[in-house]
């Protein structure tokens, strides 16, 4: 009825976007007991007044009448600005209606143009350098002016809060799970090209390894067998030379056989040469156990023999990883190399020091800078070293003494490994005690190294 009464008399216009805008449940106005104006009489309800002139104060007034506090069966209402009685919620919307004050919503296409652009806001903070920083401030900016216009006791606006905010949480999920699926796809393309990276690495290290392979058998053919065939067709040729004049035939038959027996074991070493070629060639590839860097390959190998019972020997491990380039063809050919000259140092020590009652290996891998090295020591019994020699004798691929060349192929492997390297050389110690110590030096190659 209020509402009705004074529609038409409010200051403002009242749309349907406008709500009641609610002052609070102080109470301003006067209040006057019941028994002031209507005092309780048994028969007509209400009696004499004592004092008439009370009635004046009511004159060009509205009032209002209700159950006020001090009853417990006073309903309540529950309102913006707190819980209020009937009473004050009406006189909180007549004074609304009667000062044009009203809390007006924005309308649609509004509210919808404020929630799109604090989406966009949102979209160009998360995507910028500092998108914690903007995003955050984005959010703060939008919420103060929020709460600022709630804490106006004059303010008009009803701002929309949940739309903005789900716009921007849901304009913050889309772009995370965009960043989150590329960075997913670079991730997965880095890790693609890495491994073709190392695809080709490999490739190119099986390459050079088969180079290396066949330079070093002829090297060896011609060393050895095609040496020995030049003996014999030098004898051959002094055979004929000598053949019509000092010869015998016992002495002629003795040197065919002679020159026959030579060209059997040349053409035998040549068929070794060849048939180690074949079986290696077969088997070219890079090693499973070096995958992981040089210092496994050397803890797998160890454990090999251990487990098939070829040492018995306690095993001293300081063996540390190696800053190893990442997808580098020459390091993995580099590394095949220290692998095999690892196996060739360690076969010696359980050839010579195991089988002579050692009991004692130790193995060390590390690098200071750039300059890696490889240490492989066992014992022995004690030796005694001829007059006059020194207790250590180093070989090195520069600077090898004369009696290096005359040494086992296993020697010679060695020796062309560490030339091979950069800045390679490597020395044998034999000690007083009997033991024999073989380090390997070298020149690690640049490159990034693997994590």
């Amino acid at each position: 009825l209020a509402v009705r009464k004074f529609l038409g008399r409010s200051v403002l216009p009242i749309y349907e976007q406008d709500r009641i805008h609610f002052f609070g449940p102080e109470r301003t106005f006067t209040e006057y007991g019941i028994e002031d104006v209507c005092p309780p009489d048994p028969l007509e309800g209400c009696g004499n007044l004592k004092d008439p002139s009370i009635l004046e104060r009511f004159t060009g007034k509205i009032v209002l009448v209700g159950i006020v506090d001090g009853y417990q069966d006073t309903p309540e209402e529950s309102t913006p600005a707190g819980k209020m009685d009937a009473l004050d919620l009406h006189a909180n919307i007549i004074a609304g209606l009667l000062s044009g004050t009203v809390d007006r919503q924005l309308s649609l296409w509004i509210d919808g143009l404020v929630t799109v652009l604090v989406g966009v806001a949102g979209g160009w903070a998360l995507n910028t350098r500092r998108a914690a920083w903007a995003s955050g401030g984005v959010v703060l900016v939008y919420a103060a002016v929020v709460l600022l216009a709630l804490s106006s006791p004059h303010s008009p606006l009803i701002l929309p809060v949940i739309p903005p905010l789900a716009a921007f949480a849901c304009t913050a999920l889309t772009l995370g799970g965009l960043a989150f699926t590329r960075q997913t796809r670079q991730r997965l393309k880095a890790q693609e090209e890495e491994l073709n990276r190392l695809r080709r690495a490999e490739r190119e290290a099986i390459l050079n390894q088969a180079k290396k392979l066949l330079y070093r058998v002829a090297t060896d053919i011609h060393d050895r067998p095609l040496q020995e065939l030049k003996l014999v067709m030098d004898q051959l040729e002094q055979l004929l030379f000598e053949l019509p004049e000092q010869a015998s035939k016992a002495q002629i038959d003795k040197r065919l056989d002679q020159a026959l027996v030579s060209l059997q074991n040349v053409g035998r070493s040549i068929r070794v040469e060849l048939n180690d070629l074949r079986q290696v060639a077969a088997k070219l590839e890079i090693t499973p156990a070096l995958k992981n860097g040089l210092h496994a390959g050397l803890h797998s190998e160890l454990n090999r023999l251990v487990e098939n019972g070829e040492l018995h020997l306690n095993i001293e491990r300081a063996i540390k990883p190696l800053l190893e380039p990442s997808a580098d063809s020459q390091w993995l050919d580099e590394r095949e190399d220290l692998f095999r000259f690892f196996k060739e140092a360690l076969n010696n020590a359980i050839r010579h020091g195991q089988a002579r009652g050692g009991t004692r290996l130790r193995v060390e891998l590390a690098q200071t800078g750039a300059l890696a090295r490889l240490v492989v020591e066992n014992d022995g019994p004690a030796t005694q070293l001829p007059t006059g020699e020194q207790p250590a004798t180093v070989l090195t691929p520069e600077g090898a003494p004369d009696d290096h060349a005359r040494g086992g192929y296993g020697t010679k492997v060695m020796n062309t490994i560490a030339g091979e390297l950069l800045a390679g050389k490597w020395e044998r110690v034999f000690m007083p005690d009997g033991g024999v110590r073989v380090v390997l030096l070298w020149q690690m190659s640049t490159g990034s190294p693997s994590s």
